[in-house]
């Protein structure tokens, strides 16, 4: 089991393995300065974790976003992009998408098994706090 800290963590690539003992492997081929792709083979599952704002470019994807056009972005196309080559590669059984702020909206977006994002972030009038 990865968790959630390390998870989200790595989603500004600082590691090269997750879990305990390195179960999840980072596939450095796939991975770059915005998603990283790690993979358990044992249990042929996909780790999945997208970045969140950290660059200048990535300032004008949060406004993409604001105003409801995250898909229209290269951020969120080279994500999809990116994914897709993963899923490719490793056929995995199951797939999981982590991310924070921005990256927490992309993987929401992203044909993946279970998403899990932390401080996701919001078009202009979306809720972003649950009011129960």
């Amino acid at each position: 089991m990865v968790k959630l800290y390390n998870a989200i963590k790595a989603s500004y690539g600082n590691a090269d393995t997750l879990g305990k003992h390195g179960q999840y492997v980072k596939d450095k081929s796939l991975s770059n300065s915005n998603e990283q792709v790690y993979y358990n083979k044992k249990k042929k599952k996909l780790l999945y974790s997208v970045a969140g704002t950290h660059n200048l470019s990535d300032a004008v994807t949060d406004g993409y976003l604001a105003f409801g056009h995250l898909k229209d972005t290269n951020r969120y196309k080279e994500a999809a992009d990116t994914l897709q080559k993963a899923k490719l590669k490793y056929n995995p059984k199951n797939t999981v998408g982590v991310g924070h702020s921005l990256g927490g909206s992309i993987i929401g977006y992203l044909p993946v098994d279970r998403s899990i994002s932390l401080d996701k972030g919001a078009t202009i009038g979306q809720p972003i706090r649950s009011t129960e």
